[in-house]
């Protein structure tokens, strides 16, 4: 067992501990409760008997307790008369609480109202203070009056504000509605409010009432000499007030109307829903308004049935019982790189399945414990770098030099204290001290292997002691004394090198060769190193799927918390160079291994992404959509890892989009914008693992949704949004949807042809596009959900008519004839092992992060996960690799934009 395992074993039997004196507090504190009510019953009974006859009216119907309690029964009573005492009581208790109940309720609502009714003061004050400096401050300062209006540099200095007179000193006059002559009809048709507006218009500045002598009203001019009159304004700045003071207006209007008074208001009627869609998705927004729903386009609007929002756009506070909106809060446990790493770390105590089985190692480089088991971890993956290294220039024979028989021995050595069962060294000391850990003396070897050159020893490595400060202090960075010390270092490296080689040689021990030639090996020692290296590695494989990811780079992925869609993803492969690229202090970084052994389709690395829909947590409720795609890196996958270029290792679309060729037709995957539909992925699966020599695929089928299928073309209806929001993020706009300026030629020649898929048949048979996994502890049940496949349950796919002749002429396996009734089909491996691997998947997260996400009823999430699939042993492993909160529903490519329809409109 690890330390990690130990540290996991400890916490579970503290919170035990925890669990189990809770438990024992809440028992005792309900005997005292039961006690107390014990004797006041009691005390209320005999005051009850002591009082004298005369006074009997105490014990009549009108003034008996309310409560009905009497006194208890003795021993020796009937079971009636305890069951009905017992009754009473509870009923005495029930009635207790719903007072206490009440009574907080109403302290809540009292407290809400003053807060709401502050803000408007709050509102009021700073609305007549910024009309005060405008008016009055703007033309003498034109420094102050930029700020306040484009929000430029604070000026230095702000002018005194003037105590405003009551509201009750200001007597305005309206004139008569009929009275259009003169300056009033010229103030009309500048649009000055009227009624309560011109009272809050009156308020923001310092008036002076004055009589007028036409039209019978009177008028209201500034009375500050130093500045102009009203009448004498430019009319642009009277509607530039006049603006502000209806945006106040209307403000404060709707901080009190309700959605009924809001309906009427907007001509809605009172049995029509309100919604409100933000951050694009119009295929949402029609669908809809094709249900006959109503559009409030006012984003920061209070009145509506459900909104569909980014998550910072809503208020969790202030949503009412029947509200429907798309997020949940307290979401960032699983939306977040920092927050997912952390809440997979309990899968074992949720799930009875370890992290380590299908999410890659990842550690958080900002705390000092999650440091040292990295390193620690980065140790151990270089030692089994440098064996799978050996292993594939002994199994390739073509290579003159290798590592050396010391460095194989140590690197299997430390390989071989990870499969070694700790009761076996239990009682020998120095080798359970050493079983989880790797000797500084074997570290001191390893660190100088080069596994790209072993015969050129690795230079710039971190010395001992600067890599255990950085592991033992709190944050990465290093302070710059440290740094030059260790930039001295690093130049003196060959004379310190050059002194202990003399000293070992006066000492009289050898400095440890790197490197050896290929043929060394092939006396009696290095066969048995090669056998021995053969078998710890298969132990380490059938110990841990995390050993089947591992490569022979020993590559890591830094990613930033704070940042998504891609950016400040790097691979490395250095302590040193992880730990530079990490000292910055603005976020924190998550280092996660590196999947060196991932599937390839046509040599280009790729994710898939998977939406789901969770609609409740307790009990889980998710939906799963049933066409996922792929999406595929810009450039072939290299194993040697030379070339670290974003468009080789990412597969984001908003960084491949802005590579060299992207508007070409790839030839090689035959597609455009670097997606494959989920159906051209079953037939990579079944052309690569299928053995059979007769194939028979009835499963096999077009894709379902194209643009043919929905009759739009591409280049006409795509968009590109801003991708999935990270929630350490902070927001970039308000509108993250903006026209795509994708070249043309790349839309003319996506919509031109179909897909390259081999079907069976030329229909589709009709299934749900939807289905949910319900449940707890790993239970998942598949059912068809009435309004998440609404249309698509009435009808089956129609394909195009020619679709599918060629490869179904392909599958007759040559002109035999065999009736493919009788035969039996060849094995689907996305629905035998792809696609039961991520719906695991996703249940395990969500049982992980359900106690720590605010349970809310009429409300909803769209969850994008991201998979990548690496070879197993036998068949494909999936590894989740993020959760994204709000995907990206974009028609970026031909791929995305007919799921993106089905998806979000229902067609």
């Amino acid at each position: 067992m690890t330390t990690r395992h130990l540290d996991l074993l400890r916490d579970l039997s503290a919170k035990n501990r925890e669990k189990e004196e809770q438990q024992r507090r809440e028992e005792q504190r309900q005997r005292k409760r039961e006690s107390l009510l014990r004797d006041r019953l009691l005390n209320r009974s005999s005051r009850a008997s002591s009082l004298p006859e005369s006074a009997g009216t105490a014990n009549s119907p009108h003034g008996a307790d309310p409560s009905g309690s009497i006194a208890p029964p003795d021993e020796d009573a009937l079971p009636e008369e305890q069951r009905e005492w017992q009754v009473r009581c509870n009923r005495d208790i029930e009635r207790r609480q719903e007072e206490a109940i009440q009574k907080v309720q109403e302290k809540q609502r009292m407290e809400l109202l003053k807060r709401e009714r502050e803000k408007q003061r709050q509102q009021r004050r700073l609305s007549r203070a910024q009309s005060y400096l405008l008016e009055r401050c703007g033309e003498r300062n034109p420094e102050l009056k930029e700020f306040l209006e484009n929000k430029a540099k604070k000026p230095a200095a702000l002018p005194k504000l003037p105590y405003l007179q009551p509201r009750g000193t200001l007597t305005l006059a309206m004139p008569p509605e009929g009275k259009t002559d003169g300056d009033d009809a010229e103030e009309q048709d500048d649009g000055t409010p009227s009624g309560e507006e011109a009272k809050t218009t009156a308020a923001a500045a310092d008036f002076k009432n004055t009589s007028g002598s036409t039209g019978g009203g009177s008028r209201t001019v500034l009375a500050d000499a130093g500045c102009k009159t009203k009448q004498q304004r430019s009319p642009e700045k009277r509607s530039s007030s006049v603006s502000a003071s209806k945006a106040q207006v209307s403000r404060l209007r709707s901080s009190y109307q309700t959605l009924s008074e809001w309906k009427h208001r907007k001509g809605c009627s009172p049995d029509q829903k309100v919604f409100i869609v933000l951050a694009g998705y119009p295929d949402l927004r029609e669908a809809l308004l094709r249900r006959g729903w109503f559009m409030n386009e006012d984003k920061a609007s209070k009145h509506f049935d459900f909104k569909w929002a980014r998550a910072t756009d809503i208020d969790h506070d202030k949503l009412l019982p029947d509200q429907m909106v798309n997020h949940f809060d307290c979401c960032r446990g699983l939306t977040t790189k920092i927050g997912l790493t952390v809440s997979l770390k309990q899968s074992r105590f949720y799930t009875s399945v370890d992290m380590d089985h299908y999410y890659p190692r990842a550690f958080d480089l900002y705390d000092p414990l999650d440091r040292a088991e990295f390193v620690l971890n980065f140790k151990h993956s270089k030692a089994e770098s440098i064996l799978r290294a050996f292993l594939r220039d002994v199994d390739c024979g073509s290579v003159q030099d290798t590592f050396s028989q010391d460095v194989v021995a140590i690197a299997s050595k430390v390989c071989m204290r990870l499969v070694t069962d700790p009761e076996d060294v239990m009682d020998c000391g120095p080798l359970a001290v050493d079983l989880g850990c790797v000797p500084a003396a074997d570290w001191e070897v390893l660190q100088q292997v080069n596994l790209d050159d072993p015969t050129k020893p690795l230079e710039g490595y971190l010395k001992e002691d600067v890599l255990d400060q950085m592991v033992n202090k709190r944050s990465t960075r290093i302070a710059p004394k440290k740094l030059e010390e260790s930039e001295a270092d690093k130049k003196g490296t060959k004379d310190k090198d050059t002194k202990k080689d003399k000293k070992r040689q006066h000492e009289g021990t050898k400095p440890v060769v790197l490197s050896a030639p290929l043929s060394s090996f092939d006396k009696p020692r290095g066969q048995h190193l090669i056998r021995q290296v053969r078998t710890t590695l298969a132990e380490l494989s059938e110990k841990s799927r995390q050993h089947n990811i591992n490569g022979t780079r020993n590559a890591w992925i830094v990613k930033p918390s704070g940042k998504s869609r891609g950016r400040g993803i790097q691979v490395m492969r250095e302590l040193d160079e992880i730990f530079k690229t990490t000292e910055s202090d603005g976020f924190q970084w998550i280092c996660q291994k590196y999947i060196e052994q991932p599937q390839l389709i046509h040599g280009y690395k790729f994710d898939m992404r998977q939406w789901i829909l969770v609609t409740d947590w307790n009990p889980l409720t998710v939906y799963i959509w049933r066409h996922p795609y792929l999406r595929f890196a810009g450039q072939r996958y290299d194993e040697t890892l030379a070339d670290r270029s974003e468009f080789t290792h990412l597969t984001n679309n908003s960084i491949i989009y802005n590579m060299d060729g992207f508007s070409n037709k790839n030839s090689d995957l035959d597609a455009h914008g670097y997606m494959w539909f989920k159906q051209q992925y079953q037939e990579f699966l079944h052309s690569t693992y299928c053995k059979c020599k007769k194939h028979h695929t009835p499963w096999l089928e077009p894709p379902p949704y194209t643009c043919d299928y929905f009759g739009v073309r591409w280049e006409d209806v795509m968009f590109v949004a801003k991708e999935e929001d990270d929630e350490d993020e902070e927001e970039d706009g308000d509108s993250p949807h903006q026209p795509n300026q994708l070249p043309k030629q790349l839309a003319a020649a996506a919509t031109s042809g179909q897909p390259s898929v081999s079907p069976a048949t030329s229909t589709a048979v009709p299934s749900s596009d939807a289905s949910e996994s319900t449940g707890s502890e790993g239970s998942r049940d598949e059912v068809v959900h009435p309004s998440a496949v609404e249309e698509a349950a009435k009808t089956a796919t129609k394909l195009p008519a020619d679709a599918g002749q060629e490869s179904a002429a392909a599958d007759t396996n040559e002109g035999d004839d065999v009736d493919d009734a009788n035969r039996a089909s060849c094995e689907d491996l996305w629905d035998s092992c792809i696609r039961p691997q991520m719906e695991d998947i996703i249940i395990w997260s969500l049982l992980c992060v359900r106690d720590d996400i605010a349970h809310r009823k009429n409300t909803v999430e769209l969850y994008g996960y991201d998979f990548m699939v690496s070879h197993g042993q036998e068949k494909p492993e999936v590894w989740l690799i993020e959760v994204n909160s709000t995907p990206a529903c974009d028609y970026s490519t031909p791929v995305t934009c007919p799921l993106v329809k089905k998806n979000d409109g229902g067609h």
